[in-house]
């Protein structure tokens, strides 16, 4: 039985982090698309009840963007057009659904090669936070990157924020990404930038590439050559310069699996937090359709699961488990998220609705079309 805890102080995340035996949860949008498992086994600390972790604020010298910050929330928010680039990827990070769930933060901490997020933070010079018992440390993201699904974060530390100094936010910012189908895709390749012109030439740029090698990198060569030039005549130039190093990595998989009964269960158990105990186990509180249910399943949980199997309601489908078909959409406080993807104690006092599809898109996927048509003012979205 896994032990999961969702605290609201800082403070206690850190504590429980200390040994380095748990594992931080967020979004959970990567960490149940890499199992087959109803439930993620062992020792998890889910930081998404941190209020200070959420949220984008502006300081006298930077942004600072909470690491528990939702895509959606990086969408809505009012930035200067040099983040123009992060709030493209912010799109791609598949659909609406997974952009209301997954988080800045995980984003980066899961460090795959092709993490939408990264090149355009990389051109607004990001820098990370990290904080543990010990103190806290800042570091250039490129350097917290340390290749595939690897990072420097030690195992008490947590991300509590990604900085973005203003004098790397002028200019305009634009990202482009390359994939085998239009939308819902890994990167084949994808790029950003950003430029600062004046007087008719290219006073500032910032280039990056992601999943051409096993991390994203800024492109300093390429950059160097550009300085100084004529914006009229970049489009017919000649650009390359050397910097392909960065392509001659030897590609990595972007995808693993987690062993569906793995974790680590040596610590005793603490239980969820935010509910109360009932025969050892955490319990959950939530609303569904207007009516309340009461959940004693582990907190870490695919939500779906608990609604089909313990509440019976099977009208949430399950397809993919992997949150691309849209299949298991429910309206979590009315915002459509991936049932399949949703740990149950991230409902816990929530108010869950199940998606009624009235449509079907030109791929055949029954998309969640009164919560699309709700969020995009009466339209009904026709894309998978």
């Amino acid at each position: 039985m896994p032990e999961a805890i969702r605290p609201k102080q800082l403070s206690d995340a850190l504590d429980a982090l200390t040994g380095g035996n748990a594992r931080i949860a967020a979004g959970c949008t990567d960490l149940f698309a890499m199992t087959e498992a109803a439930e993620l086994r062992g020792r998890w600390v889910d930081i998404t009840g941190l209020a200070d972790l959420r949220g984008i604020v502006e300081t006298g010298s930077a942004f600072r963007i909470g690491a528990a910050t939702r895509w959606a929330e990086v969408l809505a928010h009012p930035l200067p057009a040099g983040f123009d680039g992060l709030k493209a990827a912010a799109r791609e990070v598949g659909a609406v659904q997974i952009q209301n769930s997954g988080t800045v933060g995980g984003n980066l901490c899961n460090a795959s090669p092709a993490a939408d997020g990264v090149p355009p933070l990389l051109t607004l010079a990001a820098e990370v936070e990290l904080v543990s018992t010990r103190g806290s440390r800042t570091l250039p993201l490129a350097d917290f990157l340390t290749g595939p699904r690897r990072t420097a974060l030690a195992g008490d530390e947590v991300m509590t924020a990604v900085l973005v100094p203003k004098a790397a936010t002028g200019g305009v910012a634009r990202f482009r990404k390359l994939g085998a189908r239009h939308s819902l895709v890994i990167s084949i390749v994808m790029a950003a930038g950003r430029l600062v012109a004046r007087d008719g030439r290219v006073d500032e740029i910032a280039l990056a590439v992601g999943a051409a090698s096993s991390v994203a990198r800024r492109m300093a060569a390429l950059e160097q050559a550009l300085a100084g030039q004529p914006l009229a005549g970049l489009a017919a130039s000649d650009t390359r310069t050397g910097d392909g190093r960065a392509f001659a990595d030897r590609r990595y998989p972007c995808q693993r699996r987690l062993p569906a009964g793995g974790g680590d269960d040596r610590v005793a158990r603490a239980g969820w937090r935010s509910g109360r105990r009932s025969g050892g186990r955490a319990m959950t509180r939530l609303t569904v359709n207007g009516k309340a249910h009461q959940s004693v399943a582990s907190p870490m949980r695919r939500l779906s699961s608990v609604l089909r199997e313990e509440l019976g309601l099977t009208g949430t489908k399950v397809g993919c488990d992997a949150g691309d078909c849209g299949a298991c959409t429910v309206l979590i406080d009315g915002a459509p998220v991936c049932a399949c993807l949703t740990p149950l104690g991230q409902a816990e006092g929530c108010a869950v609705e199940r998606s009624r599809p009235r449509t079907r898109c030109s791929s055949g996927c029954v998309p969640p079309s009164f919560a699309m048509a709700r969020r995009n003012a009466g339209s009904a979205r026709r894309e998978c």
